[in-house]
C-alpha cells in the first residue's frame, strides 16, 4: 500500500468514526447483556460511573429509531421514542451523550444542538431520516404531561416516582412497547421498582463492580480513565476506600438500599484528625446551629474554617457550643459570642451562618426557637438592630433538593471525602461533643449524635452544596 492510499484508509476509517460513533463503541459484558434481553421491560443496575447505564440505554433508543440493533430483532422504524431525566439539568447532560453517539447521516437536517441547551424544540427532540422522532422529557413535568400519548419505547434514566412509570406503561400499551431503565438506586424512590423486579413484572440486571465486568467484550485489558489508569482490581479498591462504607452497596455496587451497619464516618479517626491546629492562610470562617433536641429546646453550634483556594476544600472546625439542655435564645446568643470572642472572632467577620429550621417540639407543639429568634437575640446582645447584622442567618433545608434524604447523604459523603484525604479535616480536641459524634453516630435519626454532625454540615453547606459564593471579607486566623 503507498502512502497515499494509507493516508486515503485512514481518512476515510476517522470519517467513519465520526459518521458512525456507535459502530466503534466498545462494551462492557453488562451493557451487552442487557441489550440482548428481549424482554420489553427491563433495568439495568449498576453503581455509579462504572458500567455505563446511560450510554448504553441511549444506544439501544438510537438503535431502535434507526432499526439497526445489533443483539436483537426490533420492530421496523418509523417510531417514536422518549428518553425520561429526574430533571431539566439531568437532561441537557444526557442530551450531550446522546448527541454523542447519533449517527450523523441517520438524522434528519431538522435536528439542531447546543452545548449549553441541548436540543431544539419546546419538547429537545432528534428527527431521524427514516421518520423517527426520539423527545426528551423530565419527570418535573409530571405523569400528566405524558398522558394522551401513543409511542413504541420510553427509556427512564435514574429513579422517578412509580405513577411515572404506570403513565408510561400506558403510553407504549398500544404497540406492544418497551421500557428500558437505567440507574443507581440513590437520589430517588426505587422500592416501588424493587417491587416489581423481585415479581418478575421488570427483568433485573444488577451487576457489581467486579474486575471481570471492565473487560470490554473481545478485550484482553480492562478500560482505561482519561489519563491512562486502568479500572482493574486496584482501581476498583481506591473506590471501595473513598466510598462511605454505609454507602458502599449502593454507590459502588447498585445495591437497593443503604444499611448503617456501626457509624458512618469509618473514616474518622481521633489520632488523624484530633489535632490541636489552627487555619492558616486566608479562610472562610463558618458558623452552623443546630435547633432542638428531642423534647428539650437545646442547641448545638459548631465554628469552623475553610480554605477553599484548591481544588479541594480544607476544613478546621475551631470550635463547639452545646448547651446543657433546654436553653433561651438569649443564653445561646450569648455562649455563641463567647465562642466567637474566645477565638479572637466578632460576629461581622462570619462568612457564613446556617441555622436549622425552626424547631416544633414533638406532636405539632408551639415552636420555641427560630433564627429569627437567634439574630434576634445576638443583635440584642450586640446592641445592634438584628435587622443591621452581617451576616444574616441563612436557613437550611430550603431550595430544590434540601431537607430530603438525598441531600443529608450528600452532605455525609461530602464529609467523609474531607475525611480521606490526607490534611483536608481536622477538629480541635476541645471539641468533645462533635468528635464523639463522628466517632459514633450509627446514622439514626433519633441518636444523640445526630445533632452535632447536623450543625458541622449546616456550618459547611455553602461548600458542600457548591452554591455560587458571594465576595466575602476572609479573615486570617493562626
Amino acid at each position: 500500500m503507498s502512502l497515499a492510499e494509507l493516508v486515503d484508509t485512514i481518512t476515510a476509517y476517522s470519517r467513519h468514526v465520526e459518521t458512525r460513533p456507535l459502530d466503534y463503541l466498545h462494551l462492557l459484558p453488562p451493557q451487552i447483556a442487557y441489550a440482548s434481553d428481549p424482554r420489553v421491560r427491563r433495568l439495568l443496575r449498576t453503581g455509579n460511573q462504572w458500567c455505563g447505564k446511560t450510554t448504553v440505554g441511549l444506544a439501544e433508543v438510537i438503535w431502535r429509531c434507526t432499526g439497526t440493533h445489533p443483539y436483537q430483532p426490533c420492530p421496523p422504524p418509523p417510531i417514536e421514542a422518549w428518553t425520561i431525566c429526574s430533571s431539566w439539568s439531568q437532561s441537557v447532560a444526557i442530551q450531550k451523550k446522546a448527541w454523542l453517539l447519533l449517527p450523523r447521516d441517520l438524522i434528519s437536517d431538522e435536528t439542531r444542538f447546543d452545548a449549553v441547551r441541548g436540543f431544539r424544540g419546546v419538547h429537545p427532540a432528534v428527527r431521524f431520516r427514516n421518520g423517527s422522532l426520539w423527545l426528551f422529557r423530565t419527570a418535573e413535568q409530571g405523569a400528566v404531561a405524558f398522558s394522551g400519548a401513543t409511542i413504541d419505547v420510553a427509556h427512564i434514566d435514574e429513579p422517578c416516582e412509580q405513577r411515572i412509570y404506570e403513565e408510561l406503561q400506558k403510553r407504549v400499551a398500544r404497540r406492544n412497547g418497551t421500557i428500558l431503565i437505567t440507574l443507581t438506586p440513590i437520589n430517588g424512590p426505587t422500592e416501588w421498582l424493587r417491587e416489581l423486579c423481585e415479581s418478575g413484572a421488570v427483568a433485573d440486571h444488577w451487576y457489581r463492580m467486579e474486575p471481570q465486568h471492565m473487560i470490554p467484550m473481545g478485550a484482553r485489558e480492562p478500560l482505561r480513565l482519561l489519563d491512562g489508569t486502568p479500572m482493574d482490581e486496584a482501581w476498583i479498591a481506591r473506590q471501595r476506600a473513598e466510598t462511605m462504607e454505609a454507602e458502599r452497596g449502593v454507590v459502588i455496587d447498585g445495591e437497593w438500599e443503604i444499611r448503617v451497619e456501626g457509624r458512618v464516618f469509618a473514616a474518622f479517626e481521633v489520632a488523624t484528625h484530633v489535632l490541636e491546629l489552627l487555619p492558616f492562610g486566608s479562610v472562610k470562617i463558618c458558623l452552623g446551629m443546630d435547633h432542638g433536641d428531642g423534647a428539650q429546646f437545646s442547641e448545638v453550634a459548631v465554628l469552623a474554617a475553610v480554605d477553599d483556594s484548591q481544588l479541594y476544600d480544607r476544613i478546621w472546625v475551631l470550635d463547639e457550643y452545646v448547651s446543657s439542655g433546654t436553653t433561651t435564645p438569649d443564653m445561646d446568643a450569648r455562649a455563641i459570642l463567647a465562642m466567637l470572642a474566645r477565638n479572637d472572632l466578632q460576629w461581622s467577620q462570619l462568612d457564613h451562618v446556617y441555622g436549622d429550621r425552626a424547631y416544633a417540639g414533638q406532636r405539632g407543639g408551639v415552636s420555641k426557637k427560630s433564627n429569627l429568634d437567634i439574630i434576634r437575640a445576638i443583635g440584642r446582645e450586640l446592641g445592634v438592630p438584628y435587622q443591621r447584622l452581617r451576616p444574616e442567618i441563612r436557613t437550611v433545608k430550603r431550595g430544590q433538593g434540601h431537607g430530603t434524604r438525598a441531600w443529608v447523604q450528600h452532605g455525609n459523603r461530602w464529609l467523609h471525602h474531607a475525611q480521606v484525604r490526607q490534611g483536608h479535616f481536622t477538629v480541635r480536641p476541645h471539641c468533645v461533643r462533635l468528635i464523639e459524634s463522628l466517632a459514633r453516630w450509627d446514622g439514626r435519626e433519633a441518636s444523640e449524635h445526630k445533632h452535632s454532625i447536623d450543625a458541622l454540615r449546616y456550618a459547611l453547606d455553602a461548600q458542600i452544596t457548591a452554591r455560587p459564593r458571594r465576595a466575602v471579607a476572609q479573615v486570617r486566623t493562626g
